[in-house]
């Protein structure tokens, strides 16, 4: 199972001033299953590795620019790619400036960026006290160019879209702020844009519980809010669901009565049979969506199969086929769903989760009463959050870069979580790349797709 605009291979030269990594992410079964997992004791790189490629293709320069490497080349199954060598050099007054140069792949096309790192004390890198600009004296900056706005001693908030920003985050954006600007006013070639945009990419850290989310109004998304947000997610999904299911049956009932004239007119005709057949399809499905939360109320309760006109069987026979339209283009998005739900059902112990068209989900107790969100374990809540932005996160991402999956999960849990990964490689059609420490997580069937980063070190 080969994705054209998923990675092809990624390699990393000089990381940390000790390393050379090569990731073929074609080799062995990594390139049938969609899923390559990438295991080294601590310290060999295995996260950082994924921070590259999501710095890269995030169009995060000044990020990228943090990172000790020599050299990153990341190239596409359809044979494009990407070199990014890093130079470290000196600048004025006596400070240090990084250097990113991009070359296309099988080109001589490049690109050079300049990042002067900001000096903050609180975050440790390459540089100690020697940055040209201290982070105190660009907060003015935040204010007046970026237009953020402080919400604590260590955060800020786009007023626009709600992000939250920690410190080591908005030091990143500044430095990408002032990258842009001075000797660098030329804009990002057309030939790199293109390149990242054609690869979408989610990144999943460790610290999911408290990653920098989106929100969509005041509130303040944090700590293990996160599954909060996860169900704010489903319901969209629900919304969509709808809006879309509606809206596909608008179309068709737009031209409905001309179709109808037209069979009638061509004397065409439906058996008794393909009625019934039909009528049992559409009602299945109808229940499954039911369940799943999707639709509050099914179109054929009340439709009666007595009927024998032929006239009358064939408007019914063009209406159910209508339903069962509307019903299939809308099949993977059920399919999400319902990996999501019997997942968690399957793995939480002593509760349910159910989804309402009109408020996410909810966890039920086995003495059924409604379990409040941020009462879970963190491996509960670990496991949602984990789940959802996989499952719904991934549907416009060709790859994601998952970061430990195995915190906080039971041993049972991680046996499992790789074939549910399986699941959604195939109905969202990405490519996934796992850093992980954990053997059980691998299991004897996955060890094709296991790339062992200490096995290319030199001794």
């Amino acid at each position: 199972m080969q994705y054209p605009k998923g990675l092809k291979k990624v390699f990393v030269g000089g990381l940390f001033g000790r390393f050379d990594y090569c990731i073929d992410f074609a080799e062995n079964g990594r390139g049938e299953s969609g899923i390559t997992i990438v295991t080294a004791p601590n310290g060999y790189g295995k996260s950082t590795i994924l921070r590259l490629i999501d710095d890269l293709l995030g169009g995060r320069f000044a990020q990228l620019s943090r990172t000790s490497f020599e050299n990153l080349v990341v190239e596409t199954a359809d044979k494009n790619g990407v070199m990014v060598e890093r130079t470290i050099k000196s600048g004025d007054n006596d400070s240090q400036e990084i250097d990113l140069k991009f070359t296309k792949l099988n080109s001589k096309t490049a690109w050079k960026i300049t990042i002067t790192p900001i000096s903050d004390p609180e975050i440790d890198d390459d540089f100690g006290a020697s940055h040209a600009t201290s982070f105190m004296q660009l907060e003015r900056i935040v204010e007046r160019d970026l237009g953020l706005r402080r919400i604590g001693p260590r955060e800020w908030r786009d007023p626009n879209d709600g992000r939250i920003f920690n410190r080591e985050q908005l030091t990143m954006l500044v430095e990408d702020h002032q990258a842009w600007g001075g000797r660098n006013r030329r804009s990002e070639p057309e030939w790199l844009t293109t390149f990242r945009t054609n690869l979408p990419v989610l990144y999943i850290p460790a610290n999911r519980l408290r990653a920098a989310i989106r929100a969509s109004g005041p509130r303040r998304p944090r700590g293990g809010e996160m599954v909060e947000v996860i169900s704010d997610r489903v319901l969209d999904q629900i919304r969509r669901f709808n809006a879309r299911y509606a809206g596909i049956g608008r179309e068709l009932e737009q031209d409905f009565p001309s179709r109808v004239i037209e069979a009638i007119g061509s004397k065409e005709a439906i058996e008794h049979g393909e009625i019934v057949r039909l009528m049992d399809h559409v009602r299945r499905r109808e229940s499954e969506y039911q369940e799943l939360g999707l639709l509050s109320e099914t179109q054929t309760r009340h439709v009666s199969l007595a009927i024998k006109d032929p006239s009358a069987l064939l408007v019914l026979g063009i209406y159910l086929r209508d339903i069962e339209r509307k019903l299939e283009s809308l099949k993977e998005t059920a399919e999400r769903l319902r990996i999501f739900i019997e997942t968690l059902n399957s793995m939480l112990l002593f509760k349910q989760l159910r989804v309402a068209p009109d408020i996410g989900f909810q966890l039920i107790g086995s003495d059924g009463k409604t379990i409040p969100l941020r009462s879970l374990s963190s491996g509960e809540q670990h496991l949602i959050v984990l789940l959802g932005e996989i499952v719904f996160g991934s549907v416009e991402s060709s790859i994601v870069l998952l970061d430990e999956p195995e915190i906080s999960f039971h041993p049972d849990w991680q046996e499992r979580f790789t074939d549910v990964l399986a699941k959604v490689v195939r109905i969202n059609r990405c490519m996934i790349i796992i850093a992980t420490h954990s053997p059980t997580l691998i299991k004897d069937d996955w060890w094709d797709s296991v790339v062992e980063l200490a096995d290319q070190v030199r001794q």
